[in-house]
């Protein structure tokens, strides 16, 4: 796969993603209200299956967009634009778009490496606290360090240092039990998918917005979890949500801390509404399960098919193959637009392959211009093979050429489209 396949790819997933947390955004207040906030977090295992089945797209047993749910069929169309009709420029900016997001997807890491440490030092000097659960619990020197759940694979539950004195015993109880609930969902681990994801997706705003909405309803699950079993605490947790939604301004990406991010008006509402039935949360299982598999298999098995009206074209491809200032070959081939084709000649080496072999798309762009791609091995002069595929557009009739200076013996093909076939009508008329 070339910079310019892995680009259409890489818009094929951003616009798979984007359809997916536009999905889930629609979704989301309606499982949080019929199925539970749980079911309702779930709902953000759509956008990562999404990316992940358009990843292996072309593993798939590709399907007509006529047939894809309706929330994919927009995002199938997605190509490459040309940008410049001069010799490999196509590429060109394939790489640099490519290098681009290599740098983008960089600096995200980076920043939210740093800010994960800036976090960690302000535990430098933490204790370890007394506690009979299975995550270990530590007290910070500082007042606005926790509570917190800090890390992906190994949690540690941080408190502040002043604890004992902000909260009663009851309370002491509800906050611990909420970074529990965090710890034994892994949320630590789920967030550092999340951050993987947006690493892969920077550009697009709709991954920043997916992020802290992401983080909204994996508290209100949480909370949720907390109150299943402590109704009866509703209002002392409401408390201590008020009190606790500014202790820290610090931002922690792979973990759950308390501070003034957290969708306070959101949770307290949440706290007012009745609990969810056994039915009502097997029911959002089960609706959960068919569109998570609805949006896989449409990201898996979804192509774009080619232009309706250019898919009975037929041209003629004239090419001459020079080499070390010869030309070698002059040979002709046909093809539909979109057909591969491949064509090869020459001298064969010891191993029986021949001196250049060459593989050939057609794609109409619009008027008489036709998009030409290359794809081919020429064999230099230390008897290795070099790889090129160049792309070139050309008008119907005109000469179109690429020269591989950077090679050895300066090999050059042009070539000359026509539409239809008139080689192959000399050939039946003689």
């Amino acid at each position: 796969m070339n910079s310019l396949d892995l680009l259409r790819q890489a818009a094929f997933a951003a616009g798979m993603f984007t359809a997916s947390v536009a999905l889930v955004a629609l979704l989301r207040p309606l499982f949080r209200r019929y199925f539970g906030a749980i079911r309702a977090w779930q709902l953000w295992a759509l956008p990562v299956l999404a990316l992940l089945g358009a990843a292996f797209r072309p593993l798939g047993l590709h399907v007509p967009v006529a047939q894809a749910p309706w929330f994919v069929a927009a995002t199938t169309a997605i190509d490459i634009p040309s940008l410049s009709g001069t010799e490999g420029s196509e590429h060109d900016y394939a790489l640099l778009a490519c290098l681009l997001w290599l740098a983008g997807a960089a600096l995200f890491v980076v920043a939210s490496v740093m800010l994960q440490r800036r976090y960690r030092r302000g535990m430098r000097e933490a204790t370890p606290h007394a506690h009979d659960g299975p995550w270990p619990v530590m007290l910070a020197a500082r007042g606005d360090i926790g509570p917190a759940v800090v890390g992906a694979f190994r949690p540690t539950i941080v408190l502040p240092a002043d604890f004992h004195q902000r909260y009663s015993p009851r309370e002491q109880e509800l906050v611990l039990a909420h970074e529990e609930t965090h710890a034994v969902r892994r949320d630590g681990l789920w967030l550092l998918l999340a951050h993987a994801a947006v690493a892969v997706m920077w550009f697009n705003p709709v991954a920043w917005w997916a992020l802290g909405a992401f983080r909204r309803d994996q508290e209100l699950a949480c909370d949720a979890m907390v109150l299943a079993h402590r109704r009866q605490d509703a209002r002392v947790y409401a408390g201590i949500l008020v009190r606790s939604h500014r202790l820290s301004a610090l931002r922690l990406p792979v973990g759950n801390a308390w501070g003034s991010y957290h969708p306070l008006t959101e949770r307290i509402a949440m706290l007012k509404t009745q609990q969810t039935r056994p039915l009502g949360r097997i029911s959002g299982q089960i609706l959960l399960a068919a569109t998570a598999m609805i949006v896989t298999s449409a990201a898996f098995t979804t192509t774009a098919p080619a232009p309706a009206s250019t898919t009975d074209s037929l041209y003629q491809m004239s090419l001459a193959i020079t080499l070390h200032d010869k030309v070698v070959a002059t040979p002709k081939i046909c093809l539909h637009a979109g057909e591969p084709g491949a064509i090869s000649g020459g001298e064969t080496d010891a191993n029986g392959h021949p001196l250049w072999t060459l593989a050939i798309t057609t794609t109409p762009v619009a008027g008489d211009t036709i998009k030409v791609n290359l794809r081919g091995n020429i064999r230099n002069a230390k008897g290795k093979y070099d790889t090129v595929f160049p792309s070139v557009q050309t008008q119907l009739g005109s000469q179109g050429s690429w020269n591989f200076s950077e090679l050895d013996g300066r090999p050059q093909v042009s070539i000359t489209t026509i539409a239809g076939c008139p080689a192959a009508d000399e050939a039946r008329k003689g």
